[in-house]
């Protein structure tokens, strides 16, 4: 449990080789990126350090295998039916306003 505000990427510099996080940086990743690695440099160094020994195509392939995990659920079936209804009852309440 972290007890302040962190930089991105300031836990994973800790566990990360630092031509890893250069690369990181050079292939252009987003804050959401930055997260992810920071969550698993917290919870889980010694993981992230075997991941990263498996080599950069190894790392960047379930980094970004995650990003699309995260990220998807805002595409999601069930995102999409929960803003059709929110919108539903927005016309509804517009309607009786």
């Amino acid at each position: 449990m972290l007890d302040r505000r962190t930089e991105p990427l300031e836990i994973a510099c800790g566990t990360l080789k630092p031509e890893t996080i250069s690369a990181i940086h050079e292939y252009g990743y987003t804050i959401t990126a930055f997260r992810i690695l920071d969550r698993w440099a917290l919870n889980s160094p010694g993981a992230l350090k075997r991941l990263e020994s498996q080599g950069i195509m190894a790392f960047e392939t379930r980094l970004n295998a995650q990003l699309e995990t995260e990220i998807d659920p805002y595409n999601s079936e069930s995102v999409r039916r929960a803003f059709q209804k929110a919108g539903a009852c927005m016309s509804f309440t517009r309607q009786w306003a």
